[in-house]
């Protein structure tokens, strides 16, 4: 196994079990959030921590950014005690979080001067594919440098693909989202259509998994929708995408009318299906 130490900031959702990932694989890792309990947990499976970002960029090799959002990622890379206070030369970051492409390609432009480098890496296949090391993660940037932190994508995900410059890998997660945001409103909106209907859930989806409205959203319909409703403050970060993929669409003078459509239901409401619940009325009554 390599020898570089690897960091890794922000142990949320899919964080953690990425990062619980490369400890089970031998990699040397260094950890770091704002919440205590997921760094004593990842420290007592080997982890060592650091209480700064700095520290991290001091110590680490390759240092991976899994962080919520585009605001968090600049203050943690740029603000104060942020990693490239720290950071040493020929060390590698990795924004493995969903942001705006833009803003990968205006921190690359910053953290070169200091010759440390950027790829952005974000990341497909939900909290089950981080824990199997099965994640889909799509890379945008030099190609060469994916060559030199290819070994650690390798051992959290399946499919690691290269799709160009940097911030392109940032367009095609978004593409992704998109299409996936689009596909569970229609599964929840057709399950509701089915089940009010009469016909079981389990036999509905039978069917519709060996159909032509198939998905990744309809093959795993069942556990999806209950740890969504269950974990309701997770379904947050899917607007904070939704208006990264507007602001994109924006800037390329694109209207994309379902992406107005489903960005304005409330999606826990149309996950438990009481979204499609109509009123009838009886004008007879009247």
């Amino acid at each position: 196994m390599s020898k570089e130490k690897i960091g890794f900031i922000g142990l949320g959702n899919m964080g953690k079990p990425m990062a619980e990932t490369l400890l089970r694989k031998g990699f040397d890792i260094w950890v770091n959030d704002l919440c205590e309990e997921p760094v004593t947990e990842l420290e007592r499976l080997g982890a060592k921590s650091a209480k700064l970002a700095k520290e991290i960029g001091t110590l680490c090799d390759i240092i991976i950014v899994m962080v919520r959002n585009t605001a968090q990622t600049e203050a943690l890379i740029l603000g104060r005690d942020g990693i490239l206070e720290g950071a040493k030369e020929g060390s590698l970051i990795l924004l493995m979080n969903t942001v705006e492409p833009n803003f990968c390609q205006r921190i690359a432009r910053i953290v070169a001067e200091k010759k440390v480098s950027l790829l952005d890496a974000p990341v497909s296949g939900a909290p089950e594919g981080a824990r199997a090391g099965t994640l889909t993660i799509i890379v945008g940037g030099e190609e060469a440098l994916l060559g030199k932190c290819r070994h650690v994508l390798e051992a959290m995900g399946k499919n690691i693909f290269h799709v160009g410059g940097i911030g392109t890998g940032q367009v095609v997660k978004l593409v992704n989202n998109l299409a996936f945001y689009v596909n569970s409103s229609a599964v929840a909106e057709a399950t509701a259509l089915g089940t009010k209907a009469g016909v079981e859930l389990e036999r509905l989806l039978e069917v519709l998994t060996v159909s032509t409205g198939n998905s990744w959203a309809a093959q795993n319909w069942p556990s999806y929708r209950e740890r969504k409703v269950r974990e309701g403050d997770h379904i947050k970060s899917s607007y904070d995408v939704m208006r990264v993929i507007k602001s994109v669409a924006k800037d390329m003078g694109l209207h994309l009318p379902l992406l107005e459509f489903i960005s304005q239901q409330d999606r826990l409401e149309v996950l438990k299906g009481t979204a499609f619940h109509s009123k009838m009325t009886n004008s007879e009554g009247k």
